[in-house]
C-alpha cells in the first residue's frame, strides 16, 4: 500500500533578475513573454489562480493595443502579492510599478525579484 503524501505549494525556479532582463532585451521582448508566462505558470502550480496562456497572450500581441498588456501586469502583481501573503511575507509587490515599468521591460526583473522573494520564503 502506498502512502500518500501531502500536497503543497511546489516553489518555482530562483532566477537572476538582471539575466532575465538582458534576455528580455536582446531577444527584443521574446524572453519576455516567455518568463511572463512562465512566472504565472509557477504562480499557478504554486496555487494562485491564473491561466497563464491568457496572460502571456494578454502581453503579446496585446502590447500593441496597450490596455492587455497593463492589464496582465497589474494582475501579475496582484497574484505575487497573494502568494507572498501566502508564505507570511508582508506583499510588497506594487502593480504600479509594473504597469509603469512596461516600456523598457522592466517589469521582468521586477516580477522575477518578487517571486524569488516568495520561493526563497518557501524553502
Amino acid at each position: 500500500m502506498l502512502a500518500t503524501v501531502p500536497t503543497m505549494p511546489r516553489a518555482g525556479s530562483m532566477r537572476s533578475p538582471r539575466r532575465a532582463w538582458a534576455l528580455a532585451v536582446v531577444t527584443l521582448g521574446g524572453y519576455a513573454v516567455w518568463h511572463h508566462h512562465r512566472l504565472n505558470r509557477e504562480l499557478h502550480d504554486f496555487g494562485v489562480d491564473v491561466r497563464p496562456i491568457v496572460s502571456a497572450l494578454a502581453l503579446f500581441p496585446g502590447v500593441v493595443v496597450i490596455a492587455p498588456a497593463l492589464v496582465t501586469l497589474w494582475r501579475t502583481s496582484i497574484r505575487l502579492r497573494v502568494a507572498q501573503e501566502t508564505v507570511g511575507l508582508v506583499p510588497s509587490a506594487d502593480p504600479r510599478r509594473s504597469v509603469i515599468s512596461l516600456p523598457a521591460a522592466l517589469f521582468v526583473p521586477y516580477h522575477q525579484r518578487e517571486a524569488n522573494r516568495v520561493w526563497c520564503a518557501e524553502r
